[in-house]
């Protein structure tokens, strides 16, 4: 099962770069940022691809198979959910991947940087408060 705190630490450094591109768009000057925004946004988008991969790959197998239809039942809603975000994000990164965009469509580039950012966010609060504590739960516990 993956290290939580390897998770956890890699929600902070996401949080980290939200930060600063949140801090970015409040200071209002988003033409002179946006070559700043685009690198910033594609270091977001490595740090939830690389995020995603682990999750996909040593937390949801290993939580979907347990016995405990509580867990499992957990971890799927999880895996759904994520997948959801997930495609959302990556139309966002698309969609927003060169400063010439962000630039030229100021106004919408904000509104959706706060809310795939406040969705990204949420998600991450939940997966401290309910998904880390089952994994630590379940790691104690043979199958």
């Amino acid at each position: 099962m993956s290290n939580v705190y390897r998770l956890k630490r890699q929600h902070a450094e996401i949080s980290k770069a939200i930060d600063a591109v949140l801090e970015a768009i409040e200071a209002g000057e988003i033409a002179g940022c946006a070559p700043m925004l685009a690198a910033q946004l594609h270091e977001i988008a490595a740090l939830v691809t690389s995020h995603l991969r682990i999750e996909d790959k040593e937390v949801y197998p290993t939580l979907m198979v347990r016995p405990e239809t509580a867990v499992s039942g957990i971890a799927t809603a999880f895996r759904e959910h994520i997948g959801n975000l997930a495609h959302e994000f990556a139309a966002f990164s698309q969609r927003y991947a060169t400063a010439a965009v962000i630039a030229d469509d100021e106004p919408e580039f904000c509104q959706a940087t706060r809310e795939i950012f406040k969705k990204l966010r949420l998600r991450m609060q939940r997966e401290e408060r309910e998904l880390y504590p089952l994994m630590v739960r379940v790691s104690r516990v043979a199958v």
